[in-house]
């Protein structure tokens, strides 16, 4: 880990933090509880359809744009884990820490994980997070192509996916209402583990260990 990408890190999370708070006094003042980041959940669930299978998220159908404007579909990600999360470039809450949070993440998993999983992270925002919007996204966070894949698409098949995989949100003039959620999926596409909130790496990889002990690493 560099110096450049620690400084760079504290940054992000000093900028991420103190909208959020700012917005948090501004609600408190309007005499609501609401925040961004209290919509549904926190902490893990196991998620399940109603009859007990589990939700195989890569089977969605449509085309999607990466950071580099390559075509992709999702059944391309099979044959890796994935650790998945919804996001927009413009946003001025915890969308940044949220992926500050997967970078970590990254740095903290064993040397012989790195090549077995993949970062998704999926634009609410199509309208504008275009492929040269992503990759500036993604450049201030150091990721490599070739294990990191930012995803837009268009707005129909975007909420789909938030649908299939339970996750909200909700356009409000220039931002969004959204959740903090992290998805870890298996190598074969199915939804494992959904951790609500913003967690930290060790909360994530305790998963990630049972899953792979289950061959799904």
């Amino acid at each position: 880990m560099t110096r450049l990408f620690l400084l760079r890190t504290t940054a992000i999370s000093m900028i991420c933090i103190a909208p959020l708070l700012f917005w948090q006094v501004i609600q408190k003042q309007k005499g609501t509880s609401f925040t961004p980041a209290s919509i549904g959940l926190h902490g893990e669930m196991i998620p399940v359809t109603e009859s007990g299978d589990r939700v195989n998220v890569m089977t969605q159908p449509g085309m999607w744009l990466n950071q580099e404007g390559r075509e992709v579909f999702l059944s391309d990600f099979r044959g890796k884990a994935a650790v998945m999360a919804f996001i927009y470039t413009h946003c001025v809450d915890t969308c940044s820490l949220l992926t500050l949070r997967m970078k970590e993440l990254e740095l903290w998993m064993p040397e012989e994980w790195k090549e077995r999983v993949q970062f998704i992270l999926i634009t609410i925002d199509p309208e504008r997070d275009d492929p040269p919007q992503l990759k500036q996204y993604a450049s201030m966070f150091e990721t490599d192509p070739r294990q990191w894949h930012f995803l837009t698409s268009e707005e129909d098949i975007v909420r789909d996916m938030a649908k299939r995989i339970s996750f909200y949100f909700e356009k409000q003039g220039e931002t969004f209402i959204h959740q903090d959620m992290l998805a870890l999926i298996d190598r074969q596409g199915n939804l494992r583990s959904q951790f609500w909130g913003v967690k930290t790496p060790d909360e994530v990889m305790k998963a990630m260990r049972k899953l792979e002990a289950e061959g799904g690493l």
